[in-house]
């Protein structure tokens, strides 16, 4: 309770300050930063990025399959959430799994119900859930806010280590280029479920630095959808989200370059088919997480840099359940649980510009996080008397959870880069990183390599070969369910085998990817082939057994399995502008992944086919519409 007065203290402060920053707007020139509307088709191509290296290049030069999107892209679609802009990215998709939004990439996808084999970052920050590292998806993450949202398609261990598996998000904050303020809210209402959403986004920049105030809320009642794999059945899905994203950068003062930053992020919905056959109002999952950041950058001197964060991760996993369609049922249990995570983060990054056409980038990385114990986690069942004609008091139980989980992490990774002088340029990038991780079930170390070629072959076509790897490690959920279903075997006094609840390990992927670019004046396109290998899959499963009183108990667990996971496909992009206020986009992308040579996955798309035109009104008052 201490921690949590704390938490609710310290981000109050946080919201204040800030506030009290966005108050002085009257008195400043609002500056209006969304300046994507004014660039020429040419000028959207050669954004740059930085998910790739680490380093802004345009995107035909990154050592990565890559889509992006402006901010003037996320307002033309009117998609603001992870999952609407994955649905229109070739090599991405989203899909409902018991409830929860999950997404794959090039055929392939997490198991359970968490979107945990994909890696978001918020202005350089990691932001997956600590206890369950699922990336959100939802308008706990609303992109209003988003200068830029970046899609790497394949692995990325070998900069961001171990979430980093089958792909990289990245979203980049709005910033102003020149001191003044700029403000901006859209305010919506409507569909089947009544959605109500608010989204603001507040920044200051004067002298002394620039503060952010992003903030969000969403609501939405049950729509009356069908959902899941239930065939028919019909399940509630509520969503109740609340997104804050607070920042204040010293520039121009003895702390130059810090940056202290609080993500608060927040979604309660109603859990899906997973939780029983008869829906019930009562059943319901919340995710939230409170992270506190310091963010140090400086500039050495012309040619090194230096880059740092530390970050604490509160993450809280809660739900609550039961099999009957009443509140709180008269003869089955009606359950819950509570669990928080706590992570410590921290990171020092040293870039080093050899010259003017190579570079190296080296850093450490330490990361742990620890399940808590009772009375901070926690699981809870109420159930009726035995014998109703003699007793109505129903029986509350708690579960303390004892268990003190802790997943420890310690990287060093290192990239080197050059462009060497062939054709109009070969641009090399070599690296890897070595994680070394302990836990309850032991210890392991893993390496995780990259290569990537781009070569230039004139200044409208390139050519790309790359090669990756990644690793997955198990984390506090997965340790922790294991070792929950151990201790429910061993109290049943059933028939249930403890040995065949395995430890847990890493899993790996190695990919293959081609690519060639070719860009004009006119046309943007792009063709990617990929061939990735996954061995040792970590996802959910259950075992049933009986207890002592001959009732059938299922837990669930997690295990590795055997085989591999081999996924090939291809993606092709094209963007046309007919002018600079008119483009035509088109995508496609086809992916088939086969478990043990004979099963393919289900919930993934084999094919996805997107297309979409933009247009911009010039004028005084631009207008902009969008058709997908």
């Amino acid at each position: 309770m201490k921690s949590l007065l704390i938490r609710n203290q310290l981000l109050t402060f946080f919201l204040t300050t800030t506030l009290l920053g966005v108050a002085q707007v009257d008195s400043l020139n609002v500056k209006d930063n969304n300046s994507y509307y004014d660039l020429s088709f040419n000028e959207l191509l050669n954004l740059e990025v930085k998910v790739a290296s680490k380093k802004s290049e345009k995107t035909s030069d990154a050592p990565g399959m890559i889509t992006s999107y402006a901010s003037s892209d996320i307002e033309r679609f009117g998609y603001y959430t992870l999952k609407d802009l994955s649905n229109i990215t070739s090599g991405y998709s989203s899909f409902s799994a018991f409830g929860e939004t999950n997404i794959e990439t090039r055929g392939q996808k997490a198991g359970s119900w968490n979107a945990s084999k994909h890696l978001l970052m918020i202005d350089g920050i990691p932001v997956n859930h600590s206890r369950a590292n699922s990336a959100p998806m939802e308008y706990q993450v609303p992109l209003f806010f988003a200068d830029k949202v970046e899609f790497l398609k394949g692995p990325g261990s070998a900069l961001y280590g171990t979430s980093a598996f089958y792909g990289v998000m990245n979203i980049q904050s709005k910033k102003l280029k020149e001191e003044g303020a700029y403000t901006e809210t859209k305010i919506t209402y409507g569909d089947a479920g009544r959605s109500r959403r608010v989204m603001s986004n507040s920044i200051l920049k004067n002298s002394l630095g620039e503060t952010n105030l992003s903030f969000s809320y969403f609501k939405k009642g049950f729509s009356g959808d069908e959902l899941g794999a239930n065939g028919g059945t019909t399940h509630f899905n509520n969503d109740n989200s609340m997104f804050v994203n607070s920042s204040f950068k010293f520039t121009n003062t003895s702390l130059n370059g810090m940056t202290l930053g609080i993500i608060y992020m927040r979604r309660n919905s109603h859990a899906g088919e997973f939780w029983g056959a008869t829906p019930s109002p009562a059943n319901e999952v919340t995710w939230e997480e409170y992270i506190p950041y310091l963010k140090y950058e400086l500039n050495i001197s012309d040619n090194l840099s230096f880059n740092s964060y530390l970050k604490h991760n509160a993450s809280t996993e809660k739900s609550t359940f039961s099999a009957s369609n009443n509140m709180i049922p008269a003869s089955v249990p009606f359950s819950g649980y509570d669990y928080t995570t706590a992570d410590i983060e921290g990171l020092a990054e040293i870039a080093y510009e050899i010259n003017d056409r190579s570079n190296i980038i080296a850093g450490l990385n330490y990361d742990s996080r620890q399940e808590l114990s009772n009375p901070t986690s926690f699981a809870w069942e109420i159930s009726a008397p035995a014998d109703t004609t003699v007793s109505l008091a129903y029986n509350f139980n708690t579960q303390d959870y004892a268990g003190t989980v802790r997943v420890n992490v310690a990287s060093a990774y290192a990239q080197y880069r050059n462009e060497f002088n062939i054709l109009n340029g070969l641009i090399l990038t070599a690296g890897g990183r070595l994680d070394n991780g302990f836990s309850e079930t032991g210890t392991y170390t893993q390496f995780s390599p990259r290569i990537g070629l781009v070569q230039k072959v004139t200044d409208k076509l390139n050519i790309k070969a790359l090669y990756g790897q990644a690793l997955r490690v198990p984390g506090v959920k997965e340790i922790g369910l294991n070792a929950e279903t151990i201790a429910e075997i061993e109290t049943s006094g059933g028939n249930g085998n403890v040995n065949e609840i395995p430890d847990v390990g890493a899993e790996v992927i190695k990919s293959i990817e081609g690519g060639i670019n070719y860009n004009n004046k006119k046309i943007s396109s792009s063709i990617a082939y990929f061939y990735n290998v996954t061995t040792n899959a970590l996802d959910g499963a259950q075992y049933s057994f009986i207890d002592r009183n001959t009732q059938n108990i299922t837990a669930n667990y997690f295990e590795n399995t055997d085989g591999e996971i081999i996924a090939t496909g291809f993606e092709i992009d094209l963007q046309y502008a007919l002018s600079n206020n008119f483009r035509v986009i088109l995508n496609h992308a086809y992916a088939k992944a086969i478990i043990n040579d004979s099963i393919e996955f289900v919930d993934v798309p084999t094919q996805k086919t997107n297309a979409a035109f933009t247009m911009v009104i010039p004028g005084k008052r631009k207008f902009a519409a969008t058709a997908i």
